[in-house]
C-alpha cells in the first residue's frame, strides 16, 4: 500500500503530465540502477509552496540512501565544487535556488553527483543548456491537504516501502525492453 501512495504522489506532483512523469521516473530509474554513476541531468523542480518538493527530496534521499546525499542552499552554491570531487556524493539537494543562482551554477555542476534544485519560481534556461535539465512544474492540486502528506511521509518513512519503490526502480527498464521484445517478435510473427 506504501508503494502506491509514493507512486502516486510521483504521478499527482507532475499534474498527469504523461511525459513530465516519465522524465522523473526515468531520472529516478537511472540513479536507482547507477548510483555511483554520474547524473546525466540536474533534477529542478518548481511548484507553489506546499506541493510536495520536499517529500520528493525525502523520497530520492531514502532511494539514495542518507549518507550519501547533501542538502545545501542556495548560499551553499560555492561548495558544489568541493562536493562534485567527493565520489562518496550520490546527490546535492539546492533548496530555492532562483533563476540567476542557478545560472551560475550551470557552469559550474560537477558530473561526479546528481543534483536537484528545488523551487519555488519557474526556472528557465538558455536553449543550449536545456539537454543538461529535467524540469517537472509540480501540480498544486494538494497544496494544504494534511491528510494526505502525514499518509506520504508515513509511507517514505517506511523501509520496507521505500525497498519496494526500488525494487520497482531497478526493474523498470528491464521490463521496458522486455515489452518490446514481445511486441517485435509479435508483429514480426503476425508479418509471417
Amino acid at each position: 500500500a506504501g508503494k502506491a501512495v509514493i507512486l502516486e504522489f510521483l504521478h499527482m506532483l507532475c499534474g498527469g503530465d504523461t511525459a513530465q512523469h516519465t522524465c522523473l521516473l526515468d531520472w529516478l530509474t537511472h540513479a536507482v540502477q547507477h548510483p555511483n554513476a554520474p547524473g546525466e541531468t540536474t533534477l529542478c523542480v518548481s511548484g507553489p509552496q506546499g506541493c510536495g518538493k520536499s517529500q520528493l527530496w525525502n523520497i530520492i534521499r531514502q532511494l539514495l540512501h542518507h549518507g550519501h546525499c547533501i542538502d545545501v542552499g542556495a548560499r551553499g552554491l560555492w561548495w558544489i565544487p568541493v562536493l562534485g570531487a567527493s565520489t562518496a556524493t550520490a546527490c546535492i539537494h539546492i533548496g530555492e535556488c532562483e533563476q540567476r543562482e542557478l545560472m551560475r551554477l550551470v557552469p559550474r555542476i560537477q558530473v561526479r553527483a546528481r543534483v536537484v534544485v528545488t523551487t519555488s519560481v519557474a526556472l528557465d534556461v538558455v536553449e543550449n543548456e536545456l539537454k543538461r535539465f529535467t524540469f517537472i512544474q509540480c501540480s498544486n492540486a494538494r497544496v494544504g491537504d494534511q491528510a494526505y502528506f502525514q499518509a506520504l511521509r508515513a509511507a517514505i518513512d517506511d523501509a520496507g516501502t521505500v525497498s519496494a519503490v526500488r525494487t520497482s526502480l531497478r526493474h523498470r527498464l528491464l521490463w521496458a525492453r522486455v515489452r518490446s521484445f514481445v511486441r517485435a517478435r509479435a508483429v514480426v510473427g503476425y508479418w509471417l
